[in-house]
Order: C-alpha cells, then sequence, then structure tokens
C-alpha cells in the first residue's frame, strides 16, 4: 500500500467531479426526454394523421439519446476501473464500499433504479410504437382477410345454389 502522488490525487478528484457531472447531465436528458417522447405517443394516438412524422423524430430523438447514454456508462466504466485502481493503491475504498452496499440491497431495492427504469421505459415506448403503427396495418390486413372469407363463402353458396 502506498500514498498516491499529487497528479493521482488530482486524477481521483476530477474522476470523482466528471463522474458526478455526468450523472447530472445524464438525469436532466433523461427527465426530459423520456417524458417527451411519451407525449409523442399520446399526442399521435389522439391525431393519427401526424403519427408517422412523430415516430420519425421519436425514434430519432430515442435513438440519440440510447447512443449517449452508452458511451456516457463506457467512459463511466473507465473512470470507476481507474477510481478503483487509484483507491487500491492508496488504500482508499470508498468507490468500492458503495458499490458492495449496492449489491447488498435487496432484490426489489437493485431493480428499482433509474437505468432500469429507463430501459423499462424503452421497451414500453417501443412496444407502443409498434401497436400504434401496426393498428391500422393488421386493421387493413383483417378486412382483406375478411373479404376473402365473405367472397369465398359467397362462390360456395353460388355453387351450392346452383348444384342443388
Amino acid at each position: 500500500m502506498r500514498g498516491l502522488s499529487e497528479d493521482e490525487r488530482v486524477e481521483y478528484q476530477e474522476i470523482g467531479n466528471s463522474v458526478r457531472q455526468d450523472d447530472l447531465v445524464h438525469l436532466a436528458i433523461s427527465s426530459i426526454t423520456i417524458p417527451v417522447l411519451f407525449g409523442a405517443v399520446s399526442y399521435a394516438w389522439q391525431q393519427p394523421t401526424v403519427m408517422y412524422p412523430l415516430f420519425l423524430g421519436s425514434l430519432i430523438v430515442w435513438l440519440y439519446w440510447w447512443v449517449v447514454r452508452g458511451r456516457r456508462y463506457g467512459f463511466a466504466k473507465l473512470r470507476y476501473e481507474r477510481a478503483w485502481a487509484l483507491e487500491e493503491d492508496a488504500g482508499m475504498w470508498h468507490h468500492r464500499k458503495i458499490r458492495e452496499a449496492d449489491e447488498r440491497r435487496s432484490y426489489f431495492r437493485r431493480m428499482v433504479s433509474i437505468k432500469r427504469f429507463e430501459g423499462f421505459a424503452s421497451i414500453v415506448l417501443l412496444v407502443t410504437w409498434i401497436g400504434l403503427i401496426a393498428y391500422p396495418i393488421l386493421a387493413v390486413c383483417a378486412l382483406f382477410v375478411l373479404d376473402f372469407v365473405v367472397a369465398y363463402l359467397l362462390t360456395e353458396l353460388n355453387r351450392n345454389r346452383a348444384v342443388g
């Protein structure tokens, strides 16, 4: 075990500041993006004439948010790994204790988290958009099948009348 050099102490402090700033930015973006996307779905449900432009816009916003989220998590992972290495060198356990405390939480408490909610909200948005867009397509397909069945039954009825 050794102490940290001045450069390593500054690096450790900058890692903590960067992680806090990234979390703040991510939470701010998520707290705006998710409600706006759900608002777009509900407006498209009420105004089917704007459904496809809203879907395309929502998809672009969601994909951009998802890519930025993934990139931020990648950077955060690298920062945490470096912080853990610096803590191990200095004999500190701050970030490790936080992670261990998170892992000891009950199953329900681990499941209720911002990251999981974002994933759940994304799945709900996707399923809702698919249902919203597929509904008119499925309705047309159902009418086509119904038309085909009625035509077939009328043909069979006429054939039976002609034979009978």
